[in-house]
């Protein structure tokens, strides 16, 4: 699976915490495909900007594609 945001291979799995509204546990259910840069080390990386700007500034909802994806795969 590549990269949610940038479609860029290899990935590294990121543990969504954020719901929307709160920090939640972490939980190996809610992960998300995200490259390297994406991830950790890019300029608008999520553990650089935080989940409610990454989320804004990509358009995306990480808690929702994370359930949406356990959910297609767990089946």
């Amino acid at each position: 699976m590549p990269c949610l945001i940038c479609h860029m291979w290899p990935v590294e799995v990121h543990h969504v915490i954020f719901d929307g509204s709160g920090r939640i546990t972490r939980n190996h259910k809610l992960v998300l495909p995200l490259c390297l840069t994406c991830h950790r080390t890019g300029e608008n990386a999520v553990h650089r900007i935080g989940s409610r700007g990454f989320n804004f500034l990509f358009g995306v909802d990480q808690f929702a594609l994370a359930q949406s994806l356990w959910e297609q795969n767990s089946g």
